[in-house]
């Protein structure tokens, strides 16, 4: 067969694998002057599209159950930096286990950690480079860690990590 043509039986069986496959969709829904509901509702639709199981949670993470967080392969932050820390410590439960993959989509108002990790503000065409990015299984692995401080309750997260890795 010519590479990138596709036959039904391989259709069905790209179908069967990706219905395998969970995204879980946590988004601020006034991230980005309200635009964070929209564009996770497009997500949603874009991954069910292509076969895969999607939810969208627009309540805080902490409160998405274990059977929701539990059996997926991927999650999505829709969000500014205190969404993703709290997606993050949802879906490791505290920094406990490893976690599925973390896709983030800076919407916030610093966006320091989409900063850090390079990641493009733009949300032109972020359907299709999402389900292309959590296909691939390319997955950046960082560092992280919290602390309090006594003086004050500030409240940190550090990460470290490598581009590439």
């Amino acid at each position: 067969m010519a590479a990138g043509r596709h036959d039904e039986g391989d259709r069905a069986a790209g179908h069967e694998a990706a219905a395998e496959q969970r995204v879980v969709i946590f988004a601020n829904p006034i991230a980005g002057r309200g635009k964070g509901r929209m564009l996770a509702e497009r997500l949603q639709q874009r991954f069910e599209r292509e076969g895969w199981g999607a939810t969208v949670v627009f309540d805080k993470p902490e409160s998405a159950d274990d059977d929701l967080v539990g059996p997926a392969t991927a999650v999505v932050s829709i969000g500014g930096d205190g969404t993703l820390r709290a997606v993050v410590e949802r879906v490791t439960s505290g920094g406990k286990r490893e976690g599925p993959g973390v896709l983030v989509v800076p919407m916030g108002t610093a966006n320091l950690m989409g900063r850090h990790l390079g990641v493009g503000l733009s949300t032109r065409g972020l359907e299709e480079r999402a389900v292309a990015a959590i296909a691939s299984r390319r997955i950046v692995r960082l560092d992280v860690g919290r602390f309090m401080s006594k003086v004050g309750g500030v409240e940190a997260l550090s990460v470290n990590g490598r581009r590439g890795d």
